[in-house]
């Protein structure tokens, strides 16, 4: 809840894990996958889907899909935790 440029209330921080909830619960649907292309992020499956959550902040939904397309997602890590 308190991150060094900002501190968020506990409905601010249900909100924001609920819209990225929201998001995984939507994957399904894409009609283009992204493959991931990051080392940190090919450790945890071969899509990668970027949620875009401010200017500064993007959070990388990393997944795979099984062979009926069921998305299984294994990682949400955010652009300032990736290693490029």
């Amino acid at each position: 809840m308190s991150w060094d440029k900002v501190t968020l209330t506990v409905d601010e921080v249900m909100q924001y894990v609920d819209d990225i909830v929201d998001i995984c619960c939507q994957l399904d649907a894409l009609m283009h996958h992204h493959k991931a292309t990051y080392d940190d992020h090919l450790k945890y499956g071969q899509y990668a889907y970027p949620y875009k959550r401010s200017k500064q902040t993007t959070w990388n939904i990393v997944y795979a899909k099984d062979s009926n397309n069921k998305i299984l997602v294994n990682k949400i890590v955010s652009n300032h935790m990736t290693a490029f």
